[in-house]
Parts: C-alpha cells; sequence; structure tokens
C-alpha cells in the first residue's frame, strides 16, 4: 500500500487519539500531520515485523 493509502486508512483513529489526549482541536491537528510526517520520513525502515510476544 502506498503511503497515501495508509495516510487515508489511519488519519481520523489518530486524530481522535491524540484529540482525547490534548484537547485541543488545533493541536491535534498539527500533532497528526507531525506524526504521519515522522512516519513518511522512516517508511523506508519499516519491515513489518511486530516483537509482541502475546
Amino acid at each position: 500500500m502506498e503511503f497515501k493509502g495508509i495516510y487515508n486508512l489511519h488519519e481520523k483513529q489518530v486524530y481522535r487519539y491524540l484529540l482525547t489526549l490534548c484537547r485541543d482541536e488545533h493541536l491535534a491537528e498539527e500533532l497528526t500531520q507531525e506524526t504521519f510526517y515522522r512516519a513518511y520520513l522512516q517508511i523506508k525502515n519499516f519491515q513489518g515485523k511486530c516483537n509482541n510476544k502475546d
């Protein structure tokens, strides 16, 4: 999946989560953009593996 598709799939959920943490719509929007910006910069390192032992 291309990054735009990942963004479209998860943006609202990330925004709502951040909004519950900070309770400020403007800040939640900024943090959402920053989150996806950082993810975009690191996408080349993503291997799709999980260390979760559950």
